[in-house]
């Protein structure tokens, strides 16, 4: 357990790790809410979906962030089992937070790879994918196709006074019969 000062240490540490680009934001603030538990009596233990509210991410982000704290030596945990009747259930885990000894290293966190998606890329000009080049030159053709239809609502409504018109004889002609 971490008195004030250590873990002032350690949550600048974390700091340290962030701008080393070795922490996400959402792993750091993962980190940052189970150094908030560290005022609790009986030690950490959080369960993750607590620390996923608390961080405002998800479970996997949670899981993946204890997973780079770990790799980083900021955190370290032990699994908690309980008996209930004949089995053993698995709890939250006991966590400790660790003081690193060693000095800060650049590009633990590998870097997501690059998404492929059909936007053009903004440096070149490029289509990224020769699909959104079929796509574009398939709707171009479709609206040239659809451009030569004639408008149909155009015409409704330029006969649409005289249908009223004849329609309105037409009942006038029926009630004078009557």
């Amino acid at each position: 357990m971490l008195d004030r000062r250590q873990l002032a240490l350690w949550r600048g540490r974390i700091a340290e790790e962030f701008a080393a680009d070795n922490l996400t934001r959402s792993y750091r603030d993962v980190l940052l809410a189970l150094g908030g538990f560290q005022s609790c009596k009986h030690g950490i233990f959080p369960a993750q979906a607590t620390l996923a509210k608390v961080a405002r991410c998800s479970v996997p982000t949670v899981q993946r962030a204890l997973a780079m704290g770990r790799k980083l030596g900021l955190i370290d945990w032990e699994t908690q089992w309980r008996r209930v009747g004949w089995r053993q259930v698995r709890t939250t885990n006991r966590y400790v937070l660790l003081l690193p000894s060693t000095p800060i290293t650049r590009g633990v966190r590998q870097k997501a790879p690059p998404r492929i998606t059909n936007q053009i890329d903004r440096g070149k000009g490029k289509h990224k994918d020769s699909r959104s080049l079929t796509h574009r030159k398939a709707l171009d053709e479709l609206l040239r196709e659809a451009s030569a239809v004639p408008d149909l609502l155009t015409q409704r409504r330029q006969a649409l006074p005289g249908i009223l018109v004849a329609a309105r004889q037409q009942r006038m002609a029926e009630s004078l019969r009557c």
